[in-house]
C-alpha cells in the first residue's frame, strides 16, 4: 500500500510599507488572489497591523501564511482606528496602497496590477497614497 505525503508550502511575505503619515491607528491588510475576490472587497485573509515599528514614514512587517501562487495585497492606512474605510465626498479620507502598484489614478486598479507570484516574490513593497 502506497502512502502519499502531502506538504502545504507555507511562505511568508516581507512588505515594506512607505510613505505613512503617522504612526497613530493601524494598517488594515487585505490579501486577495483573483479579481472576484478584489472586485467583492472578499479577502482569503486580513490581518491588521499595529504601526508599533513605523518610522520616518516607513515600517516593514513580515506576514506569514500564504501558499504558493497568486496574491495581490491592497491596505488602508486606518489612522483612527475604527477598521472601516472613512470616506470624503466620492473618495478616501484615509491612506491606501497596493502590493508593488503606485496607484496615480482616479480608479482603483485591477487585481492584475497589483498582483505578485509566490515563491518567486517573497518582497514587496506598498506605497501609501492619500487623495487629501
Amino acid at each position: 500500500m502506497a502512502y502519499l505525503l502531502c506538504l502545504v508550502e507555507n511562505h511568508q511575505v516581507s512588505v515594506q510599507f512607505e510613505n505613512i503619515r503617522t504612526n497613530q491607528g493601524t494598517l488594515l491588510v487585505g490579501v486577495y488572489t483573483n479579481q472576484t475576490q478584489w472586485k467583492l472587497r472578499k479577502p482569503v485573509f486580513e490581518v491588521v497591523l499595529p504601526k508599533t515599528n513605523w518610522k520616518d514614514g516607513k515600517m516593514t512587517a513580515e506576514i506569514p501564511g500564504f501558499g504558493a501562487g497568486v496574491y495581490g495585497i491592497a491596505v488602508l492606512d486606518d489612522t483612527n482606528d475604527n477598521q472601516v474605510v472613512d470616506m470624503g465626498f466620492i473618495f478616501p479620507k484615509e491612506g491606501f496602497g497596493f502590493s508593488n502598484y503606485e496607484h496615480k489614478t482616479w480608479f482603483l486598479p485591477t487585481f492584475d496590477d497589483f498582483d505578485f507570484i509566490l515563491p518567486e516574490n517573497r518582497q514587496i513593497t506598498i506605497k501609501i497614497r492619500y487623495l487629501d
